[in-house]
């Protein structure tokens, strides 16, 4: 259970009831490494779209001591990449980083 909202601001109900998800607003990914979160969540969705002409580097890691390394992808020039994680566990939260500045643009979902 996600302790507080922010910065996931949508709540989704789950029709077969059981745990909804949460999604946070499109936000810019950070060139420099920053959390999203600091609790623990279930990532089941990252959405990344980049806005430049050029490949970016997505780094999305937990918070756990060490910092687990969920994924490092590229994303596409001036496309879009979306990954399902089923719900992967994240605890302590989401850190993450964009190799190039004003570039990636990503919503996320958790539960």
């Amino acid at each position: 259970m996600i302790p507080a909202l922010f910065p996931f601001v949508y709540a989704i109900a789950n029709p077969n009831g059981g745990i909804g998800e949460n999604e946070c607003l499109p936000q810019l990914v950070p060139s420099v490494a920053a959390n999203l979160c600091t609790f623990d969540v279930h990532v089941t969705e990252m959405v990344f779209s980049n806005q430049t002409g050029a490949a970016a580097t997505v780094t999305v890691k937990d918070n756990q001591t060490g910092l687990y390394l969920l994924y490092a992808t590229p994303i596409p020039a001036n496309g879009q990449v979306a990954y399902d994680f089923r719900g992967a566990f994240m605890p302590g939260g989401i850190n993450w980083v964009c190799g190039t500045n004003g570039a990636v643009v990503a919503r996320v979902r958790v539960f």
